[in-house]
Formats: C-alpha cells, structure tokens, sequence
C-alpha cells in the first residue's frame, strides 16, 4: 500500500507539473486571440468617435447656414 501511495504521488506532482506548464501556455494562447478583436474594436470605436465628431460639425454648420440664410 506504501508504494501505491509514493506511485500516486508521484503521478500527481508530475500531473501538476505537466498542467502548470499547459495551463500558462492556455492562458497566454487565451490572451492573445482576445487581444486581436479588442484593438480592433478600440480602432473602431474610434473611427466611430471621429465620424460622430464630424457629423456633429457638419449638423452644426448646416444649423449656422440655414439661420443665415
């Protein structure tokens, strides 16, 4: 029963070792195919800011030239 046990250990550390290894390769696998959308999105959200921007500009300047006219 002893060397069950020392076996089972064994195992385990090694099962723990192995896993710690996959776990942080997971992790940074997660990582990256999260970071590709996010910066795209933050490259959309601020072509979207710039284009509201720009409407707003023009919204304004269509509200000058009609209370001119």
């Amino acid at each position: 029963m002893l060397t069950h046990q020392v076996i089972k250990e064994i195992t385990k550390t090694m099962n723990e070792v192995n896993f710690a290894g996959f776990e942080t390769r997971v992790r940074s696998m997660i990582i990256t195919l999260m970071e590709q959308p996010l910066r795209k999105m933050q490259q959309n959200d601020e072509v979207i800011s710039k284009l509201g921007d720009s409407l707003r500009k023009n919204i304004r300047r269509t509200h000058e030239m009609e209370f001119i006219i």
